[in-house]
């Protein structure tokens, strides 16, 4: 019986609910989805404004090369991360 106290069903809570903040009474957990399509943004971010970095003087060395970032799209054979990477400057 569904809703019973003896019940072994898991109850079913949505993940917004679970990352709202404690002060409302919930876990206070991190929306990690959210939280990663952030950090990649700050790394498109980065990548625009050629931050003198060793990763994004790589980025430009390895992958960007001739093109300018915002014309730039990533060959077949590059790697997953890359492809996100360059997916999140068109969103």
């Amino acid at each position: 019986m569904a809703g019973s106290a003896d019940s072994s069903k898991t109850p079913s809570i949505s993940w917004q609910h679970i990352c709202r903040k404690k002060a409302y009474k919930r876990l206070g957990l991190k929306d990690f989805k959210l939280w990663n399509k952030a950090t990649n943004a700050e790394l498109v971010w980065a990548i625009s404004m050629k931050k003198d970095t060793l990763g994004v003087r790589w980025v430009h060395g390895r992958y960007i090369k001739e093109h300018t970032w915002w014309d730039y799209n990533p060959k077949p054979n590059c790697s997953w991360y890359w492809k996100k990477v360059c997916q999140i400057k068109r969103t």
